[in-house]
């Protein structure tokens, strides 16, 4: 981080943040520890916002109102959810305007180095993940089962990897673009080129972590289960071309048979052509239902799930640009303040 002869950290006004907190305050302390969020990255980064991401009718409106009166650059988008894992995160991404969007948890806000994580997305242009070091979870039977799935998803999928993440814009256009966006927002894909560094965190204390309860866990299985469809069918593929090139061979070695052994017992060869046909084209069908859904997944576009219905803000954009021109030290242009005395009026 930059600093000044003081020693102070220099204000970055070259950047602008998006602070996504995909879940609505419930709680005073909730309050209390968004607007000490939104205030760290007041002091560091003179451009930003903050997103929060409400349900209607079912988060609490005077807790947001109290935010919002904390927050001045604070943005709540109340939407009518799903329950698809995650899909508050894509909302949040979806709308934030920032050149780097972190996106985290009510839970993890007091406890990480948030203002780290958007620096060194922003400097280094990749992603940044906070892991959690020497974390035995990830090494037990669920881990390994999530990782085999993710691998299969095409996800890097860890117990270990923390909900909060910092995405430059250039990666978040990447990951919104992902048919699995709210899992790609969450688990950066695999295969893709995705710069991702990971920060590791010791010592942190026990927090809360929806995605390790038992319905959210497997909710996140079935989900996985899924988006490995299509190494799923690829692998059907190929098993069906083993089998119809078994088959062929099956009908080689009957004709062969027909004319090289003397004596074949009454019916064998009739049985041998049914069998290596009827296996034949049940491997083709296999293999055209295969390829078809393969095309059909390859397809298939991306869906949020979440619609936004309303929109509250803090955030005066006007006031903002009046106060902007109406300092002269920030403008590009040069300004004679000697010019002041009125032209001088036309002869009668």
């Amino acid at each position: 981080m930059d600093a000044d002869s003081g020693g102070r950290p220099v204000r970055r006004e070259d950047v602008f943040i998006s602070l996504c907190i995909p879940e609505a305050p419930a709680t005073a302390a909730d309050v209390a520890a968004i607007a000490a969020a939104a205030a760290a990255v007041a002091q560091r980064f003179r451009y930003y916002e903050v997103l929060i991401v409400a349900r209607i009718g079912e988060d609490d409106d005077s807790l947001l109102k109290a935010c919002l009166a904390a927050c001045p650059g604070l943005r709540v988008l109340r939407v009518r959810g799903s329950a698809q894992p995650y899909s508050r995160r894509v909302v949040a991404a979806g709308e934030a305007i920032g050149d780097v969007v972190v996106i985290t948890a009510l839970a993890e806000t007091g406890v990480l180095d948030l203002i780290g994580a958007a620096d060194e997305a922003a400097s280094r242009n990749t992603i940044c993940v906070f892991t959690r070091a020497g974390a035995k979870g990830s090494r037990g039977p669920a881990g390994a089962l999530l990782a085999a799935l993710g691998a299969a998803s095409r996800f890097r999928i860890s117990l270990s990897d923390m909900r909060t993440i910092a995405i430059p814009r250039t990666w978040l256009n990447r990951l919104l673009a992902h048919p699995q966006q709210n899992l790609a927002l969450r688990f950066p894909p695999l295969g893709e080129g995705l710069p991702i560094h990971h920060i590791a965190v010791a010592g942190l204390p026990a927090l809360p972590a929806p995605d390790n309860a038992p319905a959210r866990r497997l909710a996140v299985i079935y989900s996985l289960a899924i988006h490995a469809a299509p190494v799923v069918l690829a692998g059907v593929g190929l098993l069906s071309g083993a089998v119809i090139a078994g088959s062929l061979f099956y009908v080689v070695y009957a004709v062969a048979a027909l004319f090289l052994v003397a004596h074949l017992q009454e019916g064998w060869f009739t049985t041998a052509i049914v069998q290596a046909g009827t296996a034949c084209y049940l491997a083709l069908a296999m293999l055209g239902l295969s390829l078809g859904l393969q095309k059909l997944l390859a397809t298939a576009g991306p869906n949020s799930g979440d619609t936004v219905v309303e929109e509250l803000t803090s955030t005066d954009l006007l006031a903002t640009a009046q106060d902007l021109f109406a300092t002269t030290q920030e403008l590009n242009v040069a300004v004679d303040a000697e010019r002041t005395a009125p032209p001088p009026a036309a002869a009668p």
